[in-house]
Formats: C-alpha cells, sequence, structure tokens
C-alpha cells in the first residue's frame, strides 16, 4: 500500500479498494458505493474491485492506499469553486419556482416547459459535439428519452401546469420536497429492496402528513383554502420524478452525465412541445402579448436554471461528499417559499407554515446519512442511497450516485 500526505482541506482521487486512515479525519466517497464516510485515525475502508475514491482530508492527514498513483487536487480552488457552486444550487435551483410563476403568466405552460428543455439540451449537446464527445448508442438515447419522460413531461409538466392554475410557487416548492419520500418507498419496491430503516419510515410518514395538511380541502382562518387539484397533480408529479429517479438505475443511459442531461432534456422538451401542440396551445398564442417579465423568466430557467446551476451541480459532486450535496434538498423549499413572499406577493400562511416545520425535518432525516461508526473495520453502510441527489447530474465515475437525476431544481 502507497502512504499519501494530505492537508487540511486537500482532495486526493484515486482507484483502489481499500484506504487505511493512519492520522487525522477525511471524508471518503467511492463509486459504486451509495454511502459516504467519516474516517478517523486508525479506520480502514474496503471496497471491491478497483473503484474510483475521492478523499477529502478535515484535518492534516496520513493514509494508505492500495491504488495506482491518485491525483492531488488542488484544495484551494476547489474550496472556493465548491463554495460558490453550493450557492449558485441554493438560490438558483430555489428560485426556479417563482421564475416559472412569472414565466407562464403570458407563456403557455407546456410551451414554455418544452422551449426551456429542448433549448438547454441543445446548448449542452452542442457543446459536447464541439468537444468530440463520443456519442452515445441508440439504445441509451432511447432510455433517456424515456427517463426525460417521466422527470420532464410528468414532474416537470405537472409544476408548470399546477403553478399557472393558481398554486403558489412555495407551496409547490414544499409538495416536491417530499421526493426523497417517494423515492424511498419506490426504491424499496423496485429498486435496492433493502428493509426500511425504522427512522426513515417515521420520516417518511410525517413528510407525508405534512402533504396531507397541505392539500386538505378547508378554508378557515387557521387553513386557507388551497387549490386541490393543481396541489395534487404536484404531488403526482413528485411521484413521477422519483419513479424516473429509481428506474434509471436499471435503464441503459449514455456513461456520460452530460449527454444524459441532454437527451432527456431534448426528449422531454419535444414531448412537452408536442402536448401544448396536441392542446391548442399555438392558436390562442399571441407573441406581442409576452410580457418583458415572462421571457427574461423563460430566459433565467433556461441559462441558469437548467445550464449554469446543473454545471454547479456536477461540480458539487465531484469535489464533495453527498451527505452535503443533498442539503440543497432542505434549503430550495426554503428560498422558494421567502422568494414567493417577498418578490411575488404569496401569503406565508398558518397551513404553510405548519407545513414546513413537518416536511423539512422529516427530508432532512431523509436525505442526510450520519457518520461512520468510530470503530475500526468497514463503516457501517447505509441502507438507502442519498436520496437528496433527483438529477441525472450525478457522476457515476466520482460518486457512484445514481445516473439519471436531472435537475433537482422546480422541475
Amino acid at each position: 500500500m502507497d502512504s499519501f500526505l494530505l492537508p487540511s482541506g486537500g482532495l486526493l482521487s484515486g482507484a483502489g479498494p481499500t484506504v487505511h486512515l493512519r492520522k487525522g479525519r477525511v471524508w471518503l466517497t467511492a463509486e459504486g458505493d451509495p454511502g459516504d464516510y467519516l474516517l478517523e485515525a486508525g479506520q480502514w475502508y474496503r471496497g471491491k474491485g478497483r473503484a474510483r475514491l475521492l478523499v477529502e482530508a478535515l484535518e492534516d492527514s496520513e493514509l494508505q492506499m492500495s491504488s495506482a498513483p491518485p491525483e492531488q487536487i488542488e484544495a484551494k480552488f476547489s474550496r472556493l469553486g465548491l463554495w460558490l457552486c453550493f450557492a449558485i444550487v441554493y438560490l438558483v435551483w430555489g428560485s426556479t419556482y417563482l421564475a416559472i410563476r412569472f414565466a407562464v403568466e403570458s407563456l403557455p405552460p407546456f410551451g414554455m416547459a418544452g422551449a426551456r428543455f429542448l433549448t438547454a439540451g441543445l446548448l449542452v449537446a452542442s457543446a459536447l459535439f464541439l468537444k468530440r464527445e463520443a456519442l452515445p448508442r441508440p439504445g441509451e438515447i432511447l432510455g433517456a428519452f424515456l427517463i426525460g419522460v417521466l422527470l420532464l413531461v410528468v414532474g416537470n409538466g405537472g409544476v408548470v401546469w399546477a403553478e399557472r392554475s393558481g398554486l403558489p410557487s412555495g407551496i409547490a416548492a414544499m409538495i416536491v420536497a417530499t421526493t426523497p419520500l417517494w423515492m424511498m418507498v419506490l426504491d424499496r419496491f423496485f429498486g435496492r429492496r433493502q428493509r426500511l430503516q425504522p427512522l426513515k419510515l417515521l420520516a417518511g410518514i410525517a413528510g407525508l402528513g405534512g402533504v396531507v395538511l397541505l392539500v386538505y380541502p378547508s378554508n378557515t382562518e387557521l387553513l386557507p383554502a388551497v387549490p386541490l387539484l393543481p396541489a395534487l397533480l404536484v404531488v403526482a408529479s413528485a411521484f413521477s420524478w422519483s419513479l424516473g429517479s429509481v428506474l434509471s438505475r436499471s435503464i441503459r443511459l449514455p456513461k456520460s452525465p452530460w449527454w444524459t442531461t441532454a437527451l432527456e432534456m431534448i426528449g422531454g422538451g419535444l414531448v412537452l412541445l408536442l402536448l401544448a401542440f396536441v392542446r391548442g396551445e399555438a392558436s390562442g398564442f399571441e407573441l406581442s402579448a409576452v410580457t418583458a417579465a415572462s421571457l427574461a423568466s423563460w430566459v433565467y430557467l433556461v441559462v441558469f436554471g437548467s445550464v449554469v446551476a446543473f454545471s454547479a451541480y456536477l461540480y458539487m459532486l465531484k469535489h464533495s461528499n453527498p451527505a452535503r450535496v443533498s442539503t440543497y434538498a432542505l434549503v430550495n423549499p426554503a428560498v422558494a417559499l421567502l422568494l414567493g413572499w417577498s418578490l411575488g406577493g404569496e401569503e406565508l400562511s398558518a397551513r404553510i407554515g405548519l407545513a414546513a416545520l413537518i416536511i423539512l425535518p422529516s427530508v432532512f432525516v431523509l436525505v442526510w446519512e450520519g457518520k461512520a461508526r468510530k470503530e475500526r473495520g468497514h463503516p457501517e453502510r447505509s441502507e438507502y442511497p442519498n436520496y437528496g441527489h433527483k438529477g441525472s447530474a450525478t457522476d457515476q465515475e466520482t460518486t457512484g450516485l445514481s445516473s439519471s437525476f436531472v435537475f433537482p431544481d422546480s422541475r
């Protein structure tokens, strides 16, 4: 085994099944392993095969790795870039809920969403062509199109239609935040089929109770009315997004996360435009009636929501551990609520406040994996993957997470 010194904040990437930490504390993420681990002096990690590892030093550390010489990554640049990427994902993906509401004020809902994803997908694909990236195979393209329908047509399209029908963007964000609940249930029956942890099961039930509180048909001073059908549609959208994410683990997809995302956006965008045509959205559409706010919001969704924030998300997955990345699932709904209230004139009622106090802690329990055991031997493997990652943005070569969770944003 080769020995390496890693200063505090340093990152190290290499391939090999075994790591022994002699001094310090590090975070470790391994390709093909759904968990990420905190190792302390004297602990070791055993993986399978020659999986690629990413190690981040929390303090000056000394470790041994049975691998080829790893790549040392500049820590200062990574940390500065990482902070910026977290800020982008937190703020941009939290703001897309309100941007969707502004966009559909004068743009047809499915036409707006279809044009958004088709444009963003073509931009990403064009960049890949210019870089001469290898083209995916036909079966991989078909798989990406199928996942794109579940994620973007049903998932995103449902949210867009619901906001066009009067559902406040903050409430839509709170309902979408329960996606980890559906991921846990679907993964149990169609994915890894592992035993449900009692604490996560209770968190899932509590989160479902928060959703019921949001959509419960009442109109009192304490619980003012919420548009029921649009709210239920967002629940179905979150379920479809989760189903697509779970199925993506068994469906053949491109190896490159960039190609996967580009093709999912292109396929989903084309189907959304077809749906807009079937609904006759073009017949009543007048370009002169489009407001500056709607047009600016659409451009913002394409450039920042679908390209810039996605790039930041990929960087986060490469240079941080999944538990930290998954915190966007908690921050995005809070950002959406605040922006909807401050910029969109949406009401923060007692119903929304109570639901947030139930849903957000539940999401925290569902996406947080905790620390490894402080004892010698293999750290305890979590029973579930980090459900916070719901984007096809995951880089399998670095994190081993599911490869199809495009855009954990407003959808």
